[in-house]
């Protein structure tokens, strides 16, 4: 992962996170097999595309040292959400309590398809809870959802 992270440029932004491994039943037998899950994302295809190079190169490296058999199989994911500047500076001067993040968020989302075929712009409304997304005690204040609803009516000149 080191040498993943020398080669690319530093601004831009991908994320390489490994959640789940499995491997054997118990600790004093080397496995058979073993299975490594994780995420890849980035917000260039480019980048995308060699950070996967880059792993299959590794991986080549291993198997070449260690003898093993190592399978790859990964499936594109989302592409990055990328929002059209036009319409992002309708949303802030609808919302001048917008706050503007400093750096991207690594998050995936299915509005990033959208976004493909016509011009978009994602914002976090908030849950009003400050209970995390994907946390087991994850609730929201559905006033929230209105707040949303107003600014989208606003931005299409609709009223209410």
């Amino acid at each position: 992962l080191y040498a993943m992270e020398k080669k690319i440029a530093p601004n831009q932004y991908r994320i390489l996170k490994f959640g789940n491994f499995h491997a054997g039943t118990v600790r004093n037998i080397l496995p058979e097999t073993a299975v490594l899950e994780g995420s890849y994302r980035s917000f260039q295809d480019a980048t995308f595309d060699w950070m996967i190079d880059q792993t299959k190169e590794i991986m080549h490296q291993l198997e070449q040292e260690t003898g093993c058999q190592i399978l790859f199989d990964y499936t594109e994911g989302y592409p990055a959400v990328i929002n059209d500047a036009g319409l992002f500076g309708k949303v802030q001067a609808l919302l001048p309590q917008l706050q503007v993040l400093d750096k991207p968020e690594m998050i995936a989302e299915d509005f990033a398809f959208y976004q493909r075929k016509i011009p978009g712009v994602f914002f976090f409304l908030g849950t009003g809870t400050g209970i995390a997304l994907h946390n087991c005690h994850f609730n929201f204040d559905e006033q929230v959802l209105q707040e949303g609803i107003k600014t989208d009516l606003a931005l299409m000149n609709i009223d209410l």
